[in-house]
């Protein structure tokens, strides 16, 4: 018998499930499970080397990434989820392109929250804790945009108490909580603030400011003019999260006048301008 063969007798090799790495499992455990060494996996170990199910739910996930079509992408995902349903990859990048492209918000929360749930991988040197805090609050988001607002809230108050963020991170779905518990009960949402409320107002009569020197349909209907603006407003000391949110309210006061967006800020805010 040769090196191969005997080198066969003893060990299966094929590629794991989840990561898509080289897997060598003694031959004893063909038919059972084995843990991947790289990614924690529990692979069905094959009957024989390179026996395992081909296309695997990894080498779908990498077909999905290199493909341009967005219905060719969600296409692959949900084919390598068909063959292992908790595959995590897979359900992260499906919950994030039926959130950011497809616009499907109930459906990605489901794919987000499972992402989460069967999270045993660190991916991209994010700890595992950190990546099912992000997932699930990006649930949370999809949740207020179908009216979920009570979802919404046991996510977020879920992620506060148990994920580790930073100062502006945690006031942000702090904001995101109340503003969703406000809808539950039938109230105007808090004013966001970036900064000081001093500085919001002032960043907002800005923004408004900018605005009137262009074309408003222009400013609110194309990307690059949303970028501009964020990008004037990052120069004026906001941070680029802040300048983003600050364009965007200040865009949602252009459906009225100026002068009376420019007051119901001041209200919100006091006489900081």
């Amino acid at each position: 018998m040769g090196l191969f063969d005997a080198f066969s007798a003893r060990f299966v090799s094929y590629d794991c499930f989840n990561c898509g790495r080289g897997v060598q499992s003694s031959a004893a455990l063909r038919g059972k499970t084995d843990t991947c060494p790289h990614c924690g996996w529990k692979n069905a170990v094959p009957a024989k080397s390179g026996g395992s199910v081909s296309p695997t739910p990894y080498q779908l996930f990498r077909r999905a990434l290199d493909a341009s079509d967005v219905q060719e992408k969600v296409r692959l995902l949900k084919q390598a989820l068909e063959i292992c349903p908790t595959h995590q990859r897979s359900l992260k990048e499906l919950g994030i392109l039926l959130q950011d492209q497809c616009r499907e918000y109930a459906l990605a929360a489901e794919y987000l929250r499972r992402a989460a749930d069967n999270a045993i991988e660190v991916l991209n040197n994010e700890p595992i804790l950190d990546f099912r805090m992000n997932l699930l609050d990006r649930a949370a988001t999809c949740y207020t945009h179908v009216g979920r607002y009570a979802d919404a809230v046991s996510l977020w108050e879920r992620v506060l108490r148990e994920g580790r963020w930073s100062p502006n991170a945690a006031g942000k779905i702090r904001y995101d909580l109340e503003a969703a518990r406000a809808k539950m009960q039938g109230r105007p949402a808090p004013a966001r603030t970036y900064g000081s409320r001093r500085q919001t107002a002032a960043g907002i009569d800005r923004v408004l400011n900018t605005l009137e020197s262009r074309s408003l349909a222009e400013a609110c209907a194309q990307a690059t003019g949303r970028d501009e603006l964020v990008t004037l407003v990052q120069s004026w000391g906001f941070p680029k999260e802040d300048a983003e949110n600050l364009v965007y309210d200040a865009l949602l006061c252009c459906a009225s006048a100026k002068g009376e967006a420019l007051r119901l800020y001041r209200r919100k805010f006091g006489d900081a301008t």
